[in-house]
């Protein structure tokens, strides 16, 4: 039998090497970016609920806590409305038409709220590096940079900055009815508006130079730059600093675990927000959109979704082992709720 005939009589596969490929990404989808992402959702909300109830239980006094409590709420909402955007892919396990139709609603309606507190949660943790590093660096002048009205003030400017940059994006697409042929049913689809196409390069330059630059490189540089000094004086020159501080003035900053803490969030939250700044910046300068990036673009920007889901459960894990007055805190409201539930 001659190779050909055996190629022939006994086909090896009937997968051209693009199906392949689309049938490796979707097997990843519904593993990673729908079962798992899903799970840590949940988590989500669970962590960032007992972070609130423990940081409400301090009282909201102090400026760190102050931003602990609104970077909280920021990443429970987060972990609210994300899986709005996966929730087709379940669907689509039993009812294809009906999955369309569900992702062409959540894309247009609820596609930007979660890049939204993503990006509030970026800010938070720039403005809590910041305050860090006024604190290890000028910690005589703390108390008067950083009020609690202040604060407060500024997380309020925070969102509303936010809501401002982002309100364009919810203008690019809109849903459109079709007849799908197979089935005669009416479904939703996505299509690019009029108001994005006659404007498209002004929306795309808006979009991955503006608004990548605006909200995450420039926040990010800024994140960074203040960890890497606060590193170096809560190590090299920790004694020389503590020791030029009278009792009084540097009671704020003399808790390394906390500063550690906080250092340790705003490091977890650049690593994480550094892919999807990069893919951005690739679909940009390559001429690539989004519309014609394929599964592949999805898949990644579904596995970002996942590292954001860890970060946000993760700072929960953080504040148990790097803080005790958290760690006390948290056992204290359990025993409490033990004991009325004994009585």
């Amino acid at each position: 039998m001659t190779p050909k005939d055996f190629n022939s009589s006994y086909p090896l596969s009937t997968f051209s090497p693009e199906e392949f490929q689309d049938f490796v990404i979707s097997i990843f989808d519904l593993v990673f970016t729908c079962g798992l992402f899903h799970i840590l959702n949940v988590s989500g909300v669970v962590t960032n609920g007992m972070n609130i109830l423990v940081l409400t239980k301090y009282g909201l006094h102090d400026t760190t806590t102050l931003l602990q409590f609104s970077l909280s709420v920021s990443d429970l909402f987060c972990s609210i409305l994300l899986p709005f955007r996966r929730l087709h892919c379940i669907v689509s396990q039993y009812e294809p038409l009906l999955a369309i139709s569900i992702q062409s609603f959540t894309h247009v309606y609820l596609s930007s709220l979660p890049d939204f507190f993503i990006c509030i949660s970026l800010l938070h943790t720039t403005i809590i590096a910041v305050e860090r590093l006024v604190a290890v660096c000028l910690p005589l002048k703390m108390s008067m940079i950083f009020t609690t009205s202040r604060v407060k003030w500024l997380l309020l400017f925070i969102y509303i900055y936010v809501v401002v940059l982002i309100a364009p994006t919810l203008f690019l697409v809109e849903i459109s009815w079709i007849v799908d042929p197979s089935t005669n049913k009416t479904i939703a689809t996505i299509v690019i508006s009029k108001l994005y196409s006659k404007n498209l390069d002004i929306f795309n330059q808006y979009m991955y130079l503006g608004l990548s630059h605006v909200l995450s490189t420039s926040t990010l540089s800024i994140s960074i730059g203040c960890s890497i000094v606060i590193g170096y004086k809560i190590t090299v020159r920790r004694k020389t600093i503590l020791s030029q501080l009278s009792p009084c003035v540097s009671q704020k900053v003399k808790d390394v675990k906390v500063i550690k803490m906080l250092l340790t969030v705003c490091v977890v939250n650049s690593f994480v927000s550094f892919p999807t700044l990069a893919m951005n910046m690739y679909i940009y300068y390559s001429n690539t959109f989004i519309q014609s990036s394929g599964k592949l673009y999805l898949l990644i920007r579904g596995f970002f979704f996942i590292l954001c889901q860890l970060k946000i459960s993760f700072n929960f894990i953080l504040y148990i082992f790097m803080s005790s007055k958290f760690n006390a805190t948290l056992n204290q409201i359990y025993h409490c709720r033990n004991n009325k539930n004994k009585k």
